[in-house]
């Protein structure tokens, strides 16, 4: 008599879609993917200034289309208040950098020093930094 085996159905990876303002915080989502290999799928993709919740929900719609499934996060810079309102009125998780994405590269090898850094300060300070020096936003 042979043995019936029940197979496990695979589980889902969880995925997480990183919509971006610009090519660095896409950059920098796929660094972090391939430096830390965690068991979930991360899809970064650049949207540019002009989100609504309408892209949003078109970009979800390209995996499989069930919306519920998938985590959003909106990495965005927060110099811009009327990219803030825009960002308030739509669904997801926000990752602002205040007053950008420069900071987060400056955070990996110092503190940040100074109370209110504008975004040339933060990109000048990342430029002294080593291997930085022909960074260019």
């Amino acid at each position: 008599m042979a043995r019936e085996r029940k197979s496990n159905p695979r589980k889902m990876r969880p995925l997480f879609l990183v919509l971006c303002e610009g090519e660095t915080e896409e950059n920098y989502v796929n660094f972090l993917r391939q430096n830390y290999r965690l068991p979930i799928k991360i899809v970064p993709k650049i949207i540019g200034s002009k989100i609504t919740q309408e892209i949003i929900m078109r970009h979800k719609k390209e995996f499989d289309g069930s919306e519920t499934s998938i985590k959003t996060f909106l990495m965005y810079d927060g110099d811009l208040p009327e990219v803030l309102e825009n960002l308030q009125k739509c669904n997801g998780i926000l990752l602002i950098s205040k007053p950008c994405i420069e900071i987060w590269f400056i955070a990996h090898y110092k503190i940040p020093t100074e109370a209110d850094i504008t975004s040339t300060n933060c990109v000048k300070q990342l430029k002294s930094i080593k291997n930085w020096e022909n960074y260019k936003k």
